[in-house]
C-alpha cells in the first residue's frame, strides 16, 4: 500500500503540470511566409473552387470576411475590385506529449482580365509542456492545395 501511495503522490503533480498548457491560436495570420499564385479564372469561380478544395482536404471554412478589415495594404483602389479572406477552423492533432494545432487564412483578390490572386497563410502551433512552437510553413500541403485550385477553377 505504501508503494502505491508514493506513486500516486509523485504522479499527481506530474499530471497537473502536463494538463496546464493553453495555446492561443489567432484567427488572423500575419504575412510570415505567404504562398501566392495567380489563377486565370474569375473571382467567383476561384472562391467556389477554394471552398471545395478545402472541403476535399478535410478543412472547414469558419468565416469569410472583407480583407480590408485586417489589412490596409490589401484595400482595393477600385471599388469594383473584389476580395475575400477565408478563415479555416482549427485542426487539432494529438501527439505523444502534446498537441499540434493548424489554421489557414486564404486571401483572394480579383485582378484585371478575369484573374484572381490567391495567397495562402498557414500556421501550426505545436504545444508541449511549458513550450509552444510556431511554424508558418507547410510547403507540401499548400502546393497540393494550389494545384487543386488550378484544376477546380478550370485551368
Amino acid at each position: 500500500m505504501r508503494a502505491g501511495m508514493k506513486k500516486f503522490l509523485l504522479g499527481t503533480p506530474l499530471l497537473f503540470c502536463l494538463g496546464c498548457a493553453s495555446v492561443m491560436i489567432p484567427n488572423y495570420i500575419h504575412e510570415e511566409h505567404p504562398y501566392s499564385k495567380k489563377l486565370y479564372a474569375d473571382f467567383d469561380k476561384v472562391l467556389e473552387a477554394t471552398q471545395q478544395a478545402l472541403k476535399e482536404s478535410g478543412w472547414q471554412v469558419a468565416k469569410t470576411t472583407d480583407p480590408a478589415i485586417f489589412e490596409r495594404n490589401k484595400t482595393p483602389l477600385d471599388p469594383q475590385e473584389r476580395g475575400a479572406l477565408l478563415f479555416t477552423e482549427i485542426r487539432q492533432t494529438s501527439l505523444f506529449l502534446g498537441s499540434r494545432y493548424a489554421r489557414m487564412n486564404i486571401y483572394l483578390s480579383a485582378g484585371p482580365d478575369k484573374t484572381t490572386d490567391v495567397e495562402v497563410r498557414y500556421l501550426t502551433v505545436t504545444s508541449v509542456p511549458f513550450k509552444s512552437f510556431y511554424n508558418y510553413r507547410n510547403d507540401r500541403f499548400v502546393q497540393k492545395l494550389l494545384t487543386r485550385l488550378e484544376v477546380l477553377s478550370g485551368q
